[in-house]
């Protein structure tokens, strides 16, 4: 388990790809292209992974556990396989929404606020309506292992990502 202390940043790059990490004071991610994250944990503030100015953001497999993805002036965004988990506060924040190219297959905590597009709050049926037919509605129930949030109820996760895969980390054997 490889744990980043302290808050991440990444200002530009392309083809940047980080896998089975977990960032508990959260990512900072500014200019670039092709950044993707796949098996990651966010936690820390309320923007758990922030990007800016991003062309190609991608985030699979992953749970954000009290702490949101917050896009400004991003695009291209795909989300697929992820865990939402801090209640209370939409799971994901963008100027428009036009920055997401695809999002489906995803877990969040309430019926609303799901997302938030501008100053609009989105609740899950109106993102039905655009992305996430096949995301769900579950609670998960965290425990912190090593510093690192774990599913305690997995078997709730299992086999309703992408291709029947697990929501959240998921490892191809």
């Amino acid at each position: 388990t490889v744990v980043i202390r302290g808050r991440w940043q990444v200002d530009g790059g392309a083809g940047l790809a980080l896998e089975r990490l977990n960032f508990p004071d959260g990512v900072d991610v500014t200019g670039g292209r092709d950044v993707n994250f796949a098996n990651c944990t966010f936690g820390g503030t309320p923007d758990a992974l922030r990007a800016d100015k991003v062309k190609g953001l991608r985030v699979e497999h992953s749970i954000f556990a009290n702490g949101a993805l917050s896009l400004r002036q991003t695009e291209d965004v795909f989300l697929s396989g992820n865990i939402h988990a801090a209640a209370g506060m939409p799971a994901v924040r963008m100027d428009t929404a036009d920055a997401i190219r695809y999002s489906d297959y995803n877990s969040y905590t309430a019926m609303s606020p799901c997302w938030e597009v501008g100053r609009s709050s989105w609740s899950f049926a109106d993102l039905r309506g655009r992305h996430d037919r096949y995301s769900r509605i579950l609670a998960p129930e965290l425990a912190l292992d090593r510093g690192v949030p774990r599913l305690k109820n997995e078997a709730r996760f299992r086999s309703l990502g992408p291709h029947s895969t697990a929501l959240g980390p998921h490892h191809d054997y």
